[in-house]
């Protein structure tokens, strides 16, 4: 279950070098309650994925203070950041990041193979509800015959199955129609406000990011608009 501690982020002089000695990212201060939603804008570029990739913990040699809760992310190792993401942390993928042979469903369910035995029914009865909730009915159908929204909303799915503290998402609509982008959106802000869960996401979709409680703006790997 999401934990509303862990969903608390506190970041201070978050940094990634260059070998020349300066930064793709240099993030003064952010942080951001339980429940709350993030919106991150900004150009091509900007550093707005590898922001999220270091607030999950997938950056090697990111610098500074970056803690979810009591669990100060940076100071760990690659282990433990591991195990960290696959507990409290749902990512949701431009690119999918999808099994195309698997069905919808083992896609969206993936996680069963790293969690204890007990935990796995509820795990397969929640992405099997976030399927049918965002839209999806053949859930045995391979995702290799799915369209790109379809796609990007068993995604959505496999990210939340696991309900985490945390959701960090990198264009989540940019793949959909006006219609399904929409939905979507309600759906990903609705689980972030009603499960305490921390919503970040980065996105070009003013309609998207018009709705989140906060947005900040990067540019260059700094944070131009909305620090704190």
């Amino acid at each position: 279950m999401a934990s509303a501690d862990t969903a608390r982020l506190a970041l201070r002089n978050l940094r990634v070098g260059r070998p020349d000695g300066t930064f793709i990212l240099d993030i003064a201060g952010l942080k951001a309650e339980p429940g709350q939603c993030i919106g991150v804008r900004g150009p091509s570029g900007a550093g707005k994925s590898m922001l999220l990739m270091a607030m999950a913990g997938l950056l090697e040699g990111a610098a500074g203070d970056l803690r979810w809760g009591q669990t100060d992310l940076l100071t760990r190792n690659s282990g433990a950041r591991a195990a960290f993401r696959q507990t409290h942390v749902g990512m949701i993928f431009q690119d999918f990041l999808l099994f195309d042979e698997l069905s919808a469903l083992a896609n969206a369910s993936v996680s069963l193979g790293f969690v204890k035995v007990g935990d796995r029914a509820a795990i397969k009865a929640r992405a099997a509800n976030w399927l049918r909730q965002l839209g999806l009915q053949d859930l045995d159908r391979p995702v290799a015959s799915f369209s790109g929204g379809e796609r990007q909303r068993v995604a959505v799915a496999r990210a939340l199955a696991n309900d985490p503290a945390i959701l960090l998402a990198d264009e989540p609509t940019a793949a959909l129609d006006w219609y399904t982008a929409d939905r979507l959106s309600t759906d990903l802000i609705q689980a972030a406000r009603s499960g305490n869960k921390t919503l970040i996401a980065a996105s070009h979709d003013t309609s998207f990011l018009d709705r989140m409680d906060r947005i900040i703006t990067l540019d260059h790997g700094r944070m131009v608009e909305g620090a704190a």
